[in-house]
């Protein structure tokens, strides 16, 4: 289980936070004037993520998150995005990949009190399994009291296109080769917000090896 005291971090100012091992419970305060983009990578050094994103006014938030599991494994993500300032923005980004029997819980929430007028926020959740055995849950949710706000969410979740895969194939790449490069591809728009090449190749090939995975251009392997 996820603890259920929170580690409490205030935040000001424009700041690019990658968490690959901050603790499991989060609270995240955003400052007026903060402007933060966070990253997060679960599968690796944890399995579980629960973070609660509370920005006051004017206060702006990018959140990505990359989810990865497989064998028996059950990585639970849980965010939750508390507009209680007016004019806050926020956009909160879950990617997951499962192999295996892997079974992901992610849920998601965004709360906008009366206090939260002028907010904009988006919460997408996106899964892609690899095989029959492996489930993803998502659980994206809005709880609105404000009046004039724009907030909304979206999930889906997928397996490898065949036509993909066969487009591939029948351009003389391996069925595990062309596997590897479509998930490099699904993880290529949270992977490309990690700031250090060293460490945006170093999580590509950590994901890679959990899932059993290799790509073309050395990311996964």
């Amino acid at each position: 289980m996820i603890p259920t005291s929170p580690t409490v971090f205030h935040l000001a100012g424009g700041q690019s936070i990658v968490d690959l091992d901050q603790p499991e419970n989060l609270v995240l305060e955003l400052a007026g004037d903060a402007d933060v983009q966070y990253l997060a990578v679960v599968g690796l050094a944890q399995l579980r993520k629960r973070v609660c994103f509370r920005l006051l006014a004017g206060s702006r938030l990018r959140s990505y998150t990359l989810v990865c599991g497989s064998g028996s494994q059950q990585p639970v993500v849980d965010y939750r995005i508390e507009h209680v300032g007016r004019g806050s923005s926020a956009y909160t980004l879950v990617k997951g990949v499962f192999n295996q029997a892997a079974h992901a819980e992610v849920t998601g929430l965004i709360s906008i009190p009366s206090s939260g007028n002028e907010t904009e926020s988006f919460l997408e959740q996106r899964a892609l399994l690899l095989s029959e055995a492996a489930r993803a849950n998502l659980q994206p949710q809005l709880q609105i009291e404000a009046n004039d706000v724009r907030a909304s969410h979206a999930a889906t979740i997928g397996h490898l296109d065949e036509e993909q895969l066969f487009y591939c194939q029948a351009r003389g790449i391996g069925r595990a080769l062309a596997a590897g490069i479509i998930v490099e591809a699904f993880l290529a728009d949270v992977l490309r917000h990690i700031p250090s090449l060293a460490v945006r190749q170093a999580v590509a090939q950590a994901i890679g090896g959990v899932l059993g995975l290799r790509a073309q251009s050395g990311e996964l392997r």
